[in-house]
């Protein structure tokens, strides 16, 4: 008797447990999914060709433009969801956001340090040091 009610209330507990990971495990990946979501909709947001040549223009120091503003996610991918959706796709969307402006921003930088180098370079060859 002893050993089928310890076997049973095993058993029991582990349903239990089984039960509550997979609720607790549905919350954990809508809470990704929103993050996601966000995260690809924040860097999609981004005008990659504006920001490269922000980035050309600034020699890269553009990238330090996310550091000071954040941007808020649309609100009308927010209407009507839950309080855990807005706050899980406000954060991924600010991320995505501010990582792909300075992304751009950098490769833009890299690219006008790549030609001023290039053309210093050039002219020592070229002129030397007259």
């Amino acid at each position: 008797m002893d050993k089928r009610m310890f076997i049973l209330i095993l058993l029991l507990l582990g349903l239990v447990s089984v039960a509550v990971a997979q609720i607790v495990g549905s919350q954990g990946n809508e809470y990704l999914s929103a993050y996601r979501l966000g995260e690809s909709q924040g860097q999609s947001d981004v005008s990659a060709p504006l920001w490269i040549g922000i980035g050309c223009l600034t020699g890269g120091v553009s990238a330090i433009y996310p550091l000071l503003a954040s941007p808020n996610a649309p609100q009308a991918a927010l209407i009507g969801q839950s309080e855990e959706f807005v706050a899980s796709y406000s954060d991924g969307y600010t991320k995505g956001h501010k990582s792909a402006i300075q992304k751009n921003s950098c490769i833009g930088g890299v690219v006008s340090w790549a030609f001023l180098s290039s053309f210093f370079i050039f002219d020592y060859l070229i002129y030397g040091l007259d």
